[in-house]
C-alpha cells in the first residue's frame, strides 16, 4: 500500500475526518498480544525516486517517526513535509497474531492537545471516538511495508456474512464494534486473507535509527 496514501488518512483522522478506512472501537489485541520491536525504532522516510533526485524534490517526503512511549507501545509522530510542514502523533503498538504482525495506531491525547491546544482538542474528543487503525505489517527489516483493508469487498464481504464480526455502518463508514477476541476470530478467519490489500511497491526505509 502506498505510504503517502496512509499518511492521508492518519492526517485526516486527526481532523475528525476519517475517510476510506476502518476504524475499530476496540483493540485488536490483549496484553500478551502486543509486543515491542526494536528495529521500528526511529525514522522512516520513503525512498527517493529518480525524478524526485532530478528536481531536488526531496525534502518533500513524509517521515514516520517512532519513539518508545510506554512498556510495549510507540509514540509515532507523521511529519508531511512540503511548503508548510505539519506533524501529528499517534500511540501505536505492535501486536502479533498467529505469527503475523500487525500496527495498531490511534490519536495520541497529549499531541493533539499540543497541536491544536487544549480547548480544541476538548471538543475534538467530544464527538471523536478514539478507536484505532489496524494495518497489515508486511515487512519489518531494513524496509518498512504496511498494507490495509480493501473497502470495497471488505464491505461486500460484510454484507454476505454480516454474522462475522459485529461491525455497523456510520456515515457511510464500516466500523468495527466486536470485543477484542470477535476481532480476532475474524482477523485469522483465512476467508478474510483476500480482503486485504497486495502489498505493492510502497515502502519505506530507515533514514535514522533515533
Amino acid at each position: 500500500m502506498n505510504f503517502h496514501r496512509i499518511a492521508c488518512v492518519l492526517f485526516a483522522m486527526s481532523c475528525l475526518m476519517c475517510s476510506g478506512c476502518v476504524l475499530a472501537l476496540n483493540s485488536l489485541g490483549t496484553d500478551k498480544d502486543i509486543i515491542f520491536k526494536e528495529q521500528l525504532l526511529g525514522t522512516w522516510v520513503q525512498p527517493i525516486s529518480p525524478e524526485d533526485q532530478k528536481n531536488a524534490k526531496t525534502e518533500h517526503r513524509e517521515s514516520w517517526r517512532f519513539t518508545k512511549h510506554g512498556e510495549n507501545q510507540y509514540l509515532l509522530t507523521i511529519t508531511k513535509r512540503g511548503d508548510k510542514p505539519s506533524s501529528d502523533g499517534f500511540e501505536a503498538q505492535l501486536i502479533e497474531l498467529d505469527k503475523q504482525l500487525y500496527l495498531q495506531i490511534r490519536p495520541d491525547k497529549e499531541k493533539f492537545e499540543e497541536n491544536y491546544s487544549k480547548k480544541a482538542a476538548e471538543l475534538a474528543e467530544f464527538f471523536m471516538i478514539r478507536g484505532y487503525f489496524v494495518y497489515k505489517v508486511v515487512q519489518l527489516n531494513e524496509k518498512f511495508q504496511l498494507t490495509a483493508w480493501k473497502i470495497k469487498e471488505l464491505e461486500e464481504f460484510l454484507e454476505a456474512n454480516p454474522k462475522a464480526v459485529p461491525y455497523q455502518v456510520v456515515d457511510d463508514k464500516c466500523v468495527f464494534t466486536g470485543t477484542t477476541e470477535q476481532l480476532q476470530v475474524f482477523f485469522k478467519d483465512p476467508k478474510t486473507v483476500a480482503l486485504w490489500e497486495e502489498p505493492g511497491e510502497g515502502f519505506m526505509v530507515k533514514a535514522s535509527a533515533k
